[in-house]
């Protein structure tokens, strides 16, 4: 089962980003959420993935926006988009 099978328009990346970087990414957060159990945890462990992929906008709000968005909807919580960074910001 994909949990993430997103296309370009709905991830808001650049439009010249290759679809093999596009299948690349939802193949990896689909097996993220699969190993997962905590949507806070997947959150976290799906920007430092998408992260390496920023020379195609993954790491713009708007990439960050529809991860967050699947995250909710697969674990049927409610984070915002900063959730996963909350903790570190209290450590510092």
């Amino acid at each position: 089962m994909t949990f993430v099978n997103l296309k370009r328009s709905q991830w808001e990346c650049y439009t010249d980003t290759p679809d093999s970087v596009i299948e690349t990414i939802n193949i990896q957060l689909s097996d993220i959420f699969k190993c997962e159990s905590d949507p806070v945890e997947a959150q976290r462990q799906s920007y430092e993935f998408m992260d390496l992929y920023r020379e195609w906008g993954f790491s713009d709000s708007e990439p960050m926006q529809a991860l967050t968005d699947r995250v909710n909807y697969i674990f049927q919580s409610n984070l915002d988009r900063w959730e996963c960074l909350k903790a570190g910001w209290a450590a510092s």
